[in-house]
């Protein structure tokens, strides 16, 4: 049976499956009502992995085992890379590269003005505690701030410019260092819709899709002939970087659960998180994602994150109801004035941005 209603009405406890807490009107409740479709394990939600797009992930074929095995592969002074935010999934997977593998990496970060202060101290204190090389990069601000502006008021996003520049960061380290491995903190068990595996679409998913869209703007935004020459390499990874270096993205390797990252942060770190964001910590622009999402579907990424966890067990419901009150952006964020800065817009420009976008696209 499905219960349908606006995806815009906040869900209450009654309009919710009972297990894994997706609103109703997303999914199918199973005949006896204390489950979904969301819920319920099947071969197609679980062969998907959210490393597919963009710069997929070679994970076909790899173990746990073979990670382990790349010290003696490794030549050069570092047996791997790890990309790292400041957030839950890459610090955890860090640690384990480092403490449990027992590799040494060098952990890279792509740094935007969106970086929560929360997540730059929880770089400088994992990579501190744990005696790990630490790399920033961040790309031309002008530039930057031109493809946000950009790619919100054409498509009503403003990932793809982060997504891209985190990529770029991996493949350029990874070159200068002679590094054949990168590894990701990108879990499918967490940052995936099982139901709706193309409900992240609103973001460039290839390389061509981006640079189709800065053509498109760029007059519009004036983004000049000299900044794409000279940020060439990045919106052009594929034509430079070794194919053979490999992307895997650990934590689809693993067997691990929300208890186990969250002891070893508390117990290993002195790891930080911003009130309200204590998943996907590391970017202040995420509650403003989580807004616009929930105009359109009625539920965010944080909502997916969530029945996840709550569909494989990892934590009990009266958790995933607490996270849930805590972290769903179904309102305009608090701090909508510094994003109007970050964006280069006025209220009215942002407002009919989420209208063109996001909410006159709400389904019933």
């Amino acid at each position: 049976m499905t219960t349908k209603e606006s995806a815009c009405e906040v869900p209450s406890e009654s309009t919710r499956c009972p297990n894994c807490l997706m609103p109703v009107h997303a999914v199918t409740l199973n005949r006896d009502g204390m489950s979904c479709s969301y819920c319920t394990p099947d071969d197609f939600r679980q062969a998907i992995t959210a490393g597919e797009t963009f710069i997929p992930n070679n994970n076909t074929g790899w173990s746990i085992d073979d990670i382990k095995n790349l010290r003696k592969q490794s030549g050069g002074k570092y047996d791997c890379l790890v990309g790292l935010t400041g957030g839950r999934d890459s610090t955890f997977i860090l640690y384990y590269v480092k403490k449990i593998l027992n590799l040494n990496p060098l952990a890279v970060n792509f740094s935007s003005p969106f970086q929560s202060e929360e997540a730059k101290h929880n770089m400088r204190d994992a990579t501190s505690r744990l005696g790990v090389d630490f790399e920033s990069y961040s790309i031309d601000s002008a530039f930057f701030n031109k493809l946000v502006k950009g790619f919100f008021i054409k498509h009503g996003e403003f990932c793809s410019p982060c997504h891209k520049g985190h990529h770029f960061t991996l493949a350029k380290f990874a070159s200068e260092h002679g590094i054949r491995v990168i590894i990701r903190g990108i879990s499918s068990k967490i940052d995936l819709n099982k139901a709706d595996p193309k409900y992240f679409s609103y973001f460039c998913q290839s390389e061509d899709e981006f640079n189709e869209r800065v053509k498109q703007m760029a007059d519009e935004f004036g983004i000049t002939h000299e900044e794409l020459e000279r940020n060439k390499k990045l919106t052009h990874i594929q034509s430079w970087k070794d194919q053979s270096v490999l992307t895997i993205d650990l934590p689809d390797l693993m067997d691990w659960g929300y208890d186990e990252i969250q002891t070893v942060l508390e117990n290993e770190f002195d790891w930080r998180y911003p009130k309200g964001q204590f998943f996907h910590c590391d970017c202040v622009m995420n509650p403003t994602l989580c807004y616009t999402e929930f105009t359109k579907h009625g539920y965010s990424e944080k909502q997916i994150v969530i029945s996840n966890l709550l569909a494989s067990k990892d934590i009990p419901l009266e958790k995933g109801k607490e996270l849930l009150s805590l972290e769903e952006m179904t309102t305009v964020p608090p701090n909508i004035e510094d994003i109007l800065k970050y964006l280069d817009v006025d209220r009215p420009t942002f407002d009919r941005t989420v209208d063109r976008f996001w909410k006159s696209q709400a389904s019933h």
